[in-house]
């Protein structure tokens, strides 16, 4: 007889297939409904709740930004985003993408790194889009966090923000991105484990979140 242990596992391999046989059409099925997606999200901005717990998100990520961040290398592993990505989880890729500008802001004004660059401000207000988009009402799935990872790694962290650091520097954009490439494909499938741990916790808890 099957124990819940096992249960569990086989709904969740059971979910995450479904969920790469049903990508295709669910897909045209949710970029037709961005519209409705992105009023649904700004709507959200009624609510006190919602600024309330940006505030508390962003603060958390202020301090995991200080006290969680690791030197590795050239580069810096930190998980100040997974509050972040919490908020997009939560309210949408209209709040998200304010969330995110703010905050880039808020943390630069805290503690500035060089001169202000409009740029960085904008690779956070798109992964807010991104991320708020593709999880906002959406079932918990591994596949799902995994897409948006990737399309934010590769294209805004790996791409984008590669561009725009290699400008700052004054260095040739192909002598930054191979590293960087590297280092967020790696990070795709770390990082799409925790977000998919953190959200599933979270979703037990967000019908009071919300309240």
């Amino acid at each position: 007889m099957m124990n819940e242990k096992e249960a569990t596992k086989k709904n969740f391999l059971f979910s995450e297939l479904q969920g790469i046989v049903g990508f295709p059409v669910n897909f045209v099925k949710e970029t037709a409904a961005l519209p409705k997606t992105f009023g649904s999200s700004a709507g959200e901005f009624k609510s006190l709740h919602t600024v309330i717990l940006c505030g508390l998100m962003g603060a958390l990520s202020i301090i995991l930004k200080m006290f969680a961040t690791i030197p590795f290398g050239p580069f810096t592993i930190t998980y100040a985003w997974i509050p972040n990505r919490i908020a997009d989880f939560m309210f949408g890729p209209a709040v998200g993408a304010v969330y995110g500008g703010v905050m880039d802001i808020v943390k630069f004004i805290l503690k500035p790194t060089g001169t202000f660059n409009p740029g960085y401000t904008a690779v956070a207000v798109l992964a807010g889009l991104v991320f708020g988009t593709v999880l906002y009402k959406k079932p918990v799935s591994f596949m799902r966090i995994v897409f948006a990872q990737s399309l934010v790694k590769i294209f805004i962290n790996a791409g984008l923000s590669t561009y725009l650091m290699a400008f700052e520097r004054g260095e040739a954009f192909m002598s930054l991105m191979p590293a960087r490439m590297v280092k967020n494909l790696i990070m795709i499938p770390l990082d799409s484990i925790l977000l998919f741990v953190v959200l599933t916790a979270i979703m037990k808890v967000l019908p009071r979140l919300k309240k």
